[in-house]
């Protein structure tokens, strides 16, 4: 079976650990369980995240929209309590001022402004 070492599904107690373990007081935490908790509570996949950009959260219809990188589609998803504090936090106290509409950007994004028009902005989410 190929992958076999990766686990198809995680239990709720592994995934409530795994986001007890994130380090929230640190600016990389705070992204980490942000993009953590999309994967894990609205099933977005690391390619959506990593295009997401900030008009794509709509706060007063609490609704997240984007085009998923795999299919093409629209898609609008529930800007979840948990999600909204967690963007919130990150966005207003972490992360890094740029000129970037990436929501998930390296503090080096306004570095590659200077080097490319056609992407500006470049995020460093790995998984």
């Amino acid at each position: 079976m190929r992958n076999a070492f990766i686990p198809h599904s995680w239990n709720k107690e592994d995934v409530l650990n795994l986001l007890n373990s994130i380090d929230r007081e640190d600016s990389k935490g705070k992204r980490d369980y942000t993009i953590i908790l999309m994967v894990v509570r609205l099933g977005l996949r690391a390619s959506d995240i990593r295009k997401m950009q900030l008009i794509d959260i709509n706060q007063q219809r609490r609704s997240i929209n984007i085009i998923m990188q795999k299919t093409h589609y629209p898609i609008e998803l529930p800007l979840l309590d948990d999600i909204g504090w967690a963007v919130i936090d990150y966005l207003k106290n972490e992360r890094p001022t740029t000129k970037c509409n990436w929501n998930y950007t390296s503090s080096r994004c306004s570095l590659w402004i200077t080097f490319t028009e056609k992407h500006p902005c470049k995020t460093n989410v790995r998984f």
